[in-house]
């Protein structure tokens, strides 16, 4: 393929080369022609110009004279109308002669010539009037020298006109010789065209061919990359992880209906997304970013993005960079959902934290409930036993709290790790919120906080225990009126219902939970408040849980912390 261009351009370049030179020649030719043609125009004009002024001359002369014979004013005419007209032509003749020296000396000669043959007559007509009748001796002797001055101007007339014609004439022999040149040029010229016209035919047949079996031979591998794109376009659009494809801007060209379906947006939405759009948080994209501009790939990266309606997803991306024969570049990734397995994997940790929180407080309770029956027992005997007085009273009235107290706890902490009973009925969901609240009214109005109240009075019914599901979320509104300052803390309760999944949310305005503790809110003994034993949280989300009912929260340090606790609908 080199050499065949190779070859092309030499040809070209050597025909381009006869054409510019035929060309050349053909210009010079016919400019030289026209050259030629221009002069001996001019030097007709000039004969022509000298044959006018001499004309005018001569009839000015000649009335002049037949008016001496015959004294009829009628042959004045031609001198009178001359004398307007004669030095403008004279002045055309003088423009004709551009820069030649020896036709404007004889110029300049005829002029002063024809100004005195005028002065002549004119001094002939005006010594007239006073010898009306007869000719004296003066005006004899001024014609004699006029009939002389005639003949220099004749003669000088002669000499140019002759001179132009030489010139003339050596112009037409030029003109002669170029129009000789010219058919051979025209010749040189036509075959030159005509045999690069035959090369460029003979060629162009040639290229037609190849064109021809070159085009057979691209229409089958366009059938077979058809063929391949409408595969991969079938495995793009069908598969089941979202799948996109992004400029280096990482402006979203294309994407398929896994994508579209799991975002919420439109093909037309999503085509003029950024992907930077669906990070939830900033400084991910800004990771991934240098990540896959170092590597040109990145692998498994785990993030949280969001759909059209800020609903969270805890998905894998896998990216690579693509760059194309221009040099641009493309981004083409692959977006896995994992928020089920996500959810699946804390439900499991927990289950694993409830499961060996249930073996450690039955261990516990099994080893301390054995010493406290005989602590009880005996503090029973020694109140027998001993005589009653205030001091005595005082201290068994304190044994027994602090007895009773422990077995309250190991109670809780039995409780709290294993999976409660349930005693499921049909219930308003309105009604059970709406009691829930109201059992911790008293204490948001002791702590002169703010209640803001927006629940729909429309929910449907849900299938719970419905004292179970009061106590978790007394439990979770009592952990955020004791996160806020009194005076100032507000608390916002609100529902949002999405077909049969209705979302409550508690939301308060306290000091919020560093990211590092989110994660340990719900395990069993852990605590931030002071003397607190961990287990409230832990035993909510058993209860929710039981019921196949979600919660999530959400919390920023400085603002404060929301709860999402997802109920579903029955019919």
């Amino acid at each position: 393929m080199m050499r065949r261009e190779s070859y092309y351009n030499l040809v070209f370049g050597v025909i381009l080369l006869l054409l510019t030179g035929v060309s050349l020649i053909m210009y010079w030719n016919v400019n030289s022609y026209m050259e030629e043609v221009k002069w001996i125009r001019h030097s007709n004009k000039v004969i022509a110009q000298v044959e006018i002024v001499l004309s005018i001359v001569k009839d000015s002369e000649t009335g002049h004279r037949g008016y001496q014979l015959t004294r009829d004013t009628v042959f004045l005419r031609p001198y009178k109308s001359s004398v307007e007209s004669i030095y403008t032509e004279v002045s055309k003749l003088d423009s004709l002669f551009l820069d030649e020296a020896v036709q404007k000396q004889r110029g300049d000669s005829l002029r002063l010539l024809i100004d005195k043959q005028y002065r002549i007559i004119k001094t002939i007509l005006g010594n007239e009037k006073e010898s009306e009748w007869f000719i004296d001796r003066y005006e004899k002797n001024l014609l004699i020298v006029g009939r002389e001055n005639m003949d220099r101007i004749r003669n000088i007339c002669e000499r140019i006109t002759q001179y132009e014609n030489d010139v003339l004439q050596s112009r037409l022999t030029q003109e002669y010789d170029l129009k000789k040149i010219a058919p051979f040029t025209l010749l040189l010229s036509g075959f030159v065209v005509l045999s690069v016209a035959g090369f460029l035919f003979v060629k162009v047949i040639d290229e037609l061919k190849r064109r021809r079996e070159t085009e057979r031979e691209l229409k089958v591998k366009i059938e077979e990359l058809d063929q391949k794109e409408k595969r991969y376009r079938s495995l793009f659009e069908r598969s089941i992880d979202p799948i996109f494809l992004a400029d280096d801007k990482f402006k979203m060209i294309d994407v398929n209906s896994s994508l579209q379906r799991l975002f919420g947006y439109s093909y037309e939405q999503a085509c003029n997304l950024d992907l930077s759009t669906l990070f939830i948080d900033k400084a991910n994209f800004t990771s991934f970013e240098k990540m896959l501009d170092r590597n040109k790939h990145v692998r498994n990266f785990e993030v949280v993005l969001i759909d059209v309606n800020n609903k969270k997803h805890v998905c894998l991306i896998n990216c690579v960079c693509i760059e194309d024969p221009t040099s641009q570049v493309y981004y083409q990734g692959i977006i896995q959902d994992i928020t089920l397995r996500k959810k699946v994997e804390r439900e499991l940790i927990q289950a694993e934290k409830l499961s060996t929180t249930g073996r450690i407080a039955r261990t516990i309770a099994h080893e301390v409930r054995n010493p406290l029956t005989n602590l009880n027992l005996a503090m029973d005997q020694l109140k027998e036993e001993f005589t009653a007085n205030e001091s005595t009273k005082v201290y068994t009235d304190i044994l027994d709290r602090n007895l009773s107290r422990i077995e309250e706890l190991i109670s809780e902490l039995l409780r709290s790790s294993r999976p409660e009973e349930l005693q499921l009925s049909k219930t308003s969901l309105f009604t059970i919120l709406t009691e829930s609240i109201d059992l911790v009214k008293d204490r948001i109005n002791l702590n002169q906080m703010q209640l803001i109240n927006n629940i729909a009075s429309d929910l449907p019914n849900v299938l719970v225990d419905k004292e179970l599901v009061k106590i978790a979320l007394v439990n979770i509104m009592v952990n955020a009126i004791e996160a806020m300052e009194p005076g100032v803390g507000v608390l916002k309760i609100s529902t949002n219902q999405d077909g049969d999944q209705i979302v409550m949310t508690i939301a308060d305005n306290g000091k919020g939970i560093p990211d590092e503790e989110v994660k340990k809110l719900f395990d069993p003994f852990y605590s931030a408040k002071q003397g607190g034993m961990g287990l409230g949280l832990t035993s909510s989300q058993n209860i929710l849980n039981s019921h196949q009912i979600e919660i999530e929260l959400q919390s920023k340090l400085g603002e404060g912390t929301s709860f999402y606790i997802t109920f579903h609908a029955i019919d």
